[in-house]
Formats: structure tokens, C-alpha cells, sequence
């Protein structure tokens, strides 16, 4: 994880012990990060030292007035045609009837590359609708412009 760089969750690790973040580029491009559950929660808690100093939390949540509605390439415009949209979230249903099962795989890009080839979708832009998708809140409009359906 980087310094500075948002996180989105996608998978609090409950069942599998270990917490599922994505993060994304200024370009449509996706990075995920998996940490241990019990150093998420560590991380998110702020710390007493023993002179009773507190410092920040590791992981701070983001006050609602500075979250992302969008992705960072759709935040100066605002998303894409809806039916368009909608034909990218309907090819992403399969998946989405098994999010937890996906985000708690060991290699969740992999599981996703197979529900891309059911729909004949190009992987890589499949896993970006995907994660995309999940991290702003089900909503078809973050979905990125500019690559084929």
C-alpha cells in the first residue's frame, strides 16, 4: 500500500482473514491490495504511545465530503450514455451473484477472467468494470468511457 493513495474495500476479510482493497489510476486502471485482517484493524485504529501522545490512525476513512462519487478519470466529467452503461453492468451479473466468493479468492483476478470469457469480454476490461462497479457503489455510471463493449 502507498502513503497518500485512496483505497477502496471491497472484502472486510471475514471469511478469509485477510481485508480486499482496489485502488485506481488517473487512467482507467485498477490496483488491488490484500493486508492481513488483523493489521487492517490495527492500522485504522489510532495509537497511544506510552507518553499518551496519540497519533493517527494507519488507514483513515475519508469524511463523506471528500469522497469519490466516480472513479479519478470520470471526476471532471460525468460518466457515459446510460444504456451503455447498463450493457456493461448487465455483462458483470454472473459475477455479482458471487461477489463474496470473488473477493475472497486467493487470486480474484483470475476468477473474474473466467466470468469474462463466458460473456467473450477482453479480461483486463472486464476486471476494471468489475472492481469499478463494486468500489462506487453498484453504480452503472462510474463504469469507464471509452473502451468497447
Amino acid at each position: 500500500m502507498k502513503k497518500g493513495e485512496r483505497y477502496f474495500l471491497l472484502d472486510n476479510g471475514a471469511c478469509c482473514g485477510r481485508v480486499l482493497l482496489v485502488s485506481f489510476g488517473a487512467q482507467p486502471s485498477y490496483c488491488l491490495a490484500t493486508i492481513a485482517i488483523e493489521d487492517f484493524e490495527r492500522a485504522c485504529k489510532a495509537i497511544r504511545n506510552a507518553r499518551g501522545t496519540v497519533r493517527d490512525a494507519l488507514i483513515e476513512r475519508v469524511p463523506e465530503q471528500d469522497r469519490w462519487d466516480l472513479p479519478p478519470w470520470l471526476r471532471d466529467r460525468r460518466g457515459l450514455n446510460g444504456s451503455i452503461a447498463s450493457l456493461r453492468a448487465a455483462k458483470l451479473t454472473d459475477a455479482l451473484d458471487v461477489l463474496s466468493d470473488i473477493t475472497s479468492a486467493d487470486n480474484p483476478d483470475k476468477v473474474l477472467n473466467g466470468y469474462a470469457y463466458g460473456v467473450k469480454e477482453n479480461t483486463q476490461r472486464f476486471r476494471l468494470w468489475f472492481y469499478t462497479y463494486v468500489a462506487f457503489g453498484f453504480n452503472a455510471i462510474a463504469l469507464p468511457p471509452g473502451l468497447a463493449t
